[in-house]
């Protein structure tokens, strides 16, 4: 009796076992030979960009399909996460999203919006990486001090004023009471970056990876690392971490901690609305597969980049919980700063 119990049970598990190795051999089969269409929200050069065409070559190695990338630059992803929302949900569009900058558009029902945010096919986040105040060297700065303790305002170049690093400055600036002007209207991360190294504007903030290879070349300099912990870096060691032991005003601690909460949406991989589970599975496997890809590795490792996956469905969950829950205090400031900001 016992035997025949267990010949059942084995029965049941190897059915199960060969109907799972079907359906991942019918999503793999229906994407050799097919082009996938890899959207980056942000122009070529940046670290969007790098993160994006790193993907792209395991990605398309392990799915057998050509791996086209598209820069789709404007309104800091807007443009890009409307139109790969509303896609054909086959798997063949894909993008890598600004989810921090599109949550925070969706809240503030920005103009341009045409995407219900926690309807995407997430198929997983490829990394959440502390921010990093910088400066140019031998400027005016010298570390975070200067900025607190200046007598005229530091200035912060942005791409706009939805963009999240503008908010996040925008939630910094009020909690700590820093004198500061923020400056928009940059096309991209690298036009920022040279904006600072110029002298055209004081500083900027933004992923402390993305912002490494630069810092580490000497063109850029690390103030403060905005995140629970200092990135292993050693230019980044021993720099003063935000949220910190600061004077905050009344309020300020609550606005700090929703923005670690918000950088937690940072950067994921995602497709239209739509897309069956099967397939949305199947890609999340591949992403997977493609993150623990050694060359790659070795390639974020260089570039001062940190894998923190996270699957799809946990992503989703993350995101929603965050509509409905920030402090009115960062919105009153982001809406405030909005009104005086200088192009």
């Amino acid at each position: 009796m016992k035997t025949k119990k267990l010949l059942a049970l084995l029965l049941i598990f190897l059915t199960g076992l060969f109907m799972g190795t079907n359906v991942s051999a019918s999503e793999a089969d229906f994407f050799k030979g097919k082009t996938i269409t890899f959207v980056c929200p942000h122009p070529p050069g940046g670290g969007y960009d790098r993160i994006v065409r790193s993907l792209a070559l395991p990605f398309q190695e392990m799915l057998g399909a050509q791996v086209i990338v598209k820069n789709i630059p404007a309104a800091v992803g807007i443009r890009a996460a409307n139109m790969v929302y509303k896609a054909k949900p086959d798997g063949l569009t894909i993008a890598l999203l600004p989810g921090t900058a599109l949550i925070l558009g969706a809240i503030e029902k920005l103009e341009g919006v045409a995407y219900d945010f926690p309807k995407y096919s997430f198929i997983g986040r490829v990394t959440a990486e502390p921010k990093v105040i910088f400066t140019k060297p031998k400027g005016k700065i010298n570390n975070l001090d200067d900025i607190m303790n200046s007598s005229q305002p530091v200035t912060f170049g942005f791409q706009g004023s939805s963009d999240d690093a503008f908010v996040f400055m925008t939630g910094i600036k009020y909690a700590m009471n820093i004198p500061m002007e923020l400056v928009v209207g940059y096309r991209g991360t690298s036009a920022i970056e040279l904006a600072v190294m110029s002298g055209e504007v004081d500083a900027s903030f933004g992923a402390a990876g993305s912002r490494y290879p630069k810092i580490h070349a000497g063109d850029l300099k690390a103030l403060a690392i905005f995140g629970t912990e200092n990135p292993p870096e050693p230019e980044y060691r021993n720099l003063p971490i935000l949220p910190g032991k600061y004077k905050y005003v009344p309020g300020g601690e609550e606005v700090m901690q929703a923005m670690l909460d918000i950088n937690e949406t940072h950067r994921v991989v995602a497709g239209p609305r739509g897309m069956s589970e099967k397939r949305r599975q199947f890609l999340e496997d591949m992403l997977y597969k493609t993150l623990n890809d050694p060359k790659l590795k070795k390639q974020w490792e260089k570039e001062g980049r940190v894998i923190k996956f996270l699957s799809g469905k946990d992503y989703a969950k993350l995101a929603q919980g965050i509509f409905g829950k920030l402090p009115q205090a960062l919105l009153d400031a982001w809406q405030t700063e909005k009104k005086k900001i200088k192009y």
